[in-house]
């Protein structure tokens, strides 16, 4: 009897914990809009991680694409949770200097840039290569 009690009494805090965890998952964005960024003083790879990483963690941006040869990011974002002037402003407030070039839908952006596309619509996950 006692150990049908403490099972009980365990699968209820087990339960508790999880019920509690549910707040803290962000749900990831699905990209309906891109923005393409000219960024200047990017120096290294360590720049393009610090870039990828502040945008990965804004609220509402589903994927990003650096390149340091362009100087330039492609951002895939949902738009009715981030504007383009504040994921270029996140970029801006690392240090670099950065304007926005284009901003469009995400199917038109596709169908204009192919090789520039892949894994936009992704929320993790390596953008260069889709693993």
């Amino acid at each position: 009897m006692k150990i049908k009690v403490i099972n009980a009494m365990f699968i209820i805090l087990v339960l508790a914990a999880l019920s509690a965890l549910t707040f803290f998952v962000r749900v990831g964005a699905t990209a309906d809009t891109v923005v393409v960024l000219d960024i200047a003083g990017m120096t290294c790879g360590s720049c393009v991680d610090k870039i990828k990483k502040t945008l990965q963690s804004e609220q509402g941006v589903a994927s990003v694409q650096v390149d340091i040869d362009s100087g330039q990011a492609v951002v895939g974002y949902a738009a009715d949770r981030i504007k383009p002037g504040a994921i270029a402003a996140a970029v801006a407030g690392l240090g670099f200097e950065c304007r926005i070039v284009e901003v469009s839908s995400l199917a038109k952006f596709k169908a204009g840039h192919k090789n520039m596309a892949a894994g936009l619509e992704k929320t993790s996950g390596c953008s260069c290569c889709n693993e």
